[in-house]
């Protein structure tokens, strides 16, 4: 097992937790937590559209703030990618 590289040692599932929280920087954790954590923050983004827009703003801003440009980052993608359809 590689020790040196972030998150070494714990289940992946922690791992995921910390860069969620904000404990770990997404550039930080191996690309498979990264995976992981952008289909959780495509979850999020959808959660937070499917909102009544006056509830978006404080929704966001209980998300932490290394987190949250990717969720603004996905609900931008997600409103254009829904325009577009249209």
């Amino acid at each position: 097992m590689c020790w040196s590289s972030p998150g070494a040692g714990e289940r992946p599932s922690v791992t995921l937790r910390r860069v969620l929280t904000g404990d770990l920087a997404m550039q930080d954790a191996p690309e498979a937590i990264r995976s992981w954590a952008r289909l959780e923050i495509y979850t999020g983004a959808k959660a937070i559209l499917a909102m009544p827009f006056s509830r978006r703003k404080s929704a966001l801003q209980n998300i932490p703030e290394s987190v949250r440009p990717y969720v603004q980052k996905e609900m931008i993608r997600l409103h254009n990618e829904k325009k577009a359809r249209r």
